[in-house]
């Protein structure tokens, strides 16, 4: 990328402080991807824009980034409902903290990376709990995640009746939440899409 390119990817002028600049939209991409969901596509889309401004800035500024803080993260999660909503509660929560101080483009690629990681664990799990071809998908929305705390509580619920694995959402139908039921459905869209 040369200089005329760069200032494509990071419009500035002589008198604008470069670093400060940078900072302000390293915030914006931070913000974006601790308050969405992990689409693939749409995560991967935003880091490529990402890593085109970075690398803009650092030919524009001759600053020029490594990979201070590399994690290393490998999840697992369980067939227990109830313990796998904790598990990924608790790595999207972590995720959410490495991204709050990440310091440059670099360090956010690898974090979002184990976010879609993550979503995608969690999606499989889900997905197996509903068949396309058992009911309807209408008015189900991909990007609407349920209110996590109504979510657990359905997950509780569901404990009590006896639904204890992915795979009692389909097999006890009759005893299974509404919401666990929607949320199967999305996740299964999701993976699908």
């Amino acid at each position: 990328m040369n200089y005329q390119e760069a200032l494509l990817f990071f419009p500035c002028t002589e008198n604008d402080d470069l670093f400060e600049l940078y900072e302000e939209k390293i915030f914006e991409y931070k913000q974006f991807f601790i308050s969405k969901i992990p689409i693939k596509k749409v995560f991967l889309a935003k880091e490529k824009k990402m890593l085109q401004m970075n690398e803009a800035y650092m030919v524009i500024s001759k600053n020029y980034f490594n990979l201070n803080n590399s994690i290393s993260n490998s999840y697992t999660l369980t067939k227990d409902i109830l313990d796998c909503f904790n598990l990924y509660q608790k790595h999207k929560n972590e995720l959410k903290i490495k991204l709050s101080i990440c310091s440059n483009a670099l360090e956010i690629s690898e974090v979002i990376h184990f976010q879609i990681s993550l979503e995608e664990l969690y999606i499989e799990e889900w997905a197996h709990s509903f068949q396309e071809n058992e009911t309807s998908t209408e008015g189900i929305i991909l990007s609407k995640e349920p209110d996590p705390m109504t979510l657990l509580n359905a997950i509780k619920e569901f404990n009590l009746a006896g639904g204890i694995t992915f795979e009692d959402i389909r097999l006890k139908r009759n005893i299974s939440p509404e919401l666990l039921i929607n949320e199967s459905k999305r996740l299964s869209l999701y993976r699908k899409l």
